[in-house]
């Protein structure tokens, strides 16, 4: 963890305590607060960790997707101060997934800019930092919600990957993963959010997913001569499925 992510934990550790002691002496009446008058203690401590939510989304992972669905769950727990129950939570729901979908469409192309090799040293073309986390195994499960990822697969005999995807915008970087056997597969679990793997040009992608209202679009461009077939399998649901070439 880098200094700087430590010092935000630290700093975002004691605001939560310091909320937590803020609704303890409320509910004992020792301390009146008027700006929580006609919210439930449930309001408070769930608008304090998406609010937390939020800021991390901003400032540490740097998610759209994080960010737009803490601004949804704010808007749900805040509804009825917020004039909105009509919209509470489905159809709040459904626009962030929406939003989520369709900026991760948008930019989702030019976000990316490691080299394959891995040599980025933590930071993006603009010299951001960002999280990553490398995963490894021949059979990997992963399971994102509520935030923005990017991983890296490591693997020498790669047979399967199992990925959960909710409510989230999730990278997947296939390009230092060796299948001697030459067949694979991806099972992907999506829903309300945006998904992309990255996979070499000499793979050959087939598609095998269940999609309802959402999409599944792999990049067939300039592909080498086949060494592996990857199936793609699961269900995809109000979501978005990129397969691209690196």
């Amino acid at each position: 963890m880098s200094k700087k992510n430590r010092i935000g934990n630290i700093i975002w550790g004691l605001i939560l305590i310091a909320v937590a002691a803020m609704i303890v002496l409320w509910k004992l009446e020792v301390v009146e607060f008027t700006l929580l008058a006609g919210l439930s203690i449930w309001q408070i401590v769930l608008g304090a960790l998406f609010l937390f939510g939020l800021f991390h989304s901003l400032f540490i992972h740097r998610s759209a997707s994080g960010a737009i669905f803490s601004v949804a769950f704010l808007a749900i727990v805040f509804g009825k101060e917020l004039h909105i129950e009509a919209l509470v939570p489905w159809t709040i729901l459904l626009c962030a997934a929406l939003l989520s979908i369709g900026i991760h469409l948008i930019f989702g192309k030019n976000k990316h800019a490691y080299p394959t090799n891995f040599g980025h040293n933590g930071r993006d073309m603009h010299g951001n930092p960002v999280t990553v986390e490398t995963v490894e195994g021949d059979v990997i499960s992963e399971t994102v919600s509520f935030t923005g990822v990017t991983k890296y697969i490591h693997a020498d005999n790669f047979t399967r990957a199992d990925l959960s995807c909710s409510f989230c915008g999730a990278e997947f970087y296939f390009d230092n993963v060796n299948i001697p056997s030459g067949r694979a597969e991806i099972v992907i679990n999506s829903s309300f959010c945006g998904v992309s793997l990255f996979v070499p040009r000499n793979w050959t992608v087939v598609d095998e997913m269940n999609s309802f209202l959402g999409g599944v679009d792999i990049d067939n461009r300039n592909i080498t001569e086949p060494i592996a077939t990857i199936v793609l399998r699961g269900s995809n649901s109000f979501a978005g499925v990129e397969v691209k070439r690196v």
